[in-house]
């Protein structure tokens, strides 16, 4: 699968919003449920630079999207700790 960090910002958007939601969390006023197109331009740009952190940390390691999927399993009982990935 070839992402793009703009693609992998979009969809970290739209599961951070619904995983907030679900868990009882409020997220910020001005992107709580907009699409990534009507978020500031200020939160579009972080978004798409930690993505292409993590797309360029995970092509460091050689790990694809495979290598991560069969490692975790990410509940709201065990939420993702970055630091273990980049040891892996």
């Amino acid at each position: 699968m070839n992402i793009t960090p703009k693609k992998l910002a979009v969809f970290m958007h739209r599961v951070y919003e619904n995983e907030a939601e679900n868990l009882g969390w409020k997220t910020q006023k001005s992107c709580r449920k907009k699409p990534f197109s009507e978020l500031p331009m200020e939160n579009q740009q972080l978004m798409i630079l930690v993505a292409d952190k993590i797309i360029k940390k995970f092509q460091s390691f050689g790990k694809g999207y495979d290598d991560f999927h069969s490692s975790y399993v990410i509940s709201e009982n065990r939420l993702l700790n970055l630091d273990e990935v980049a040891k892996r």
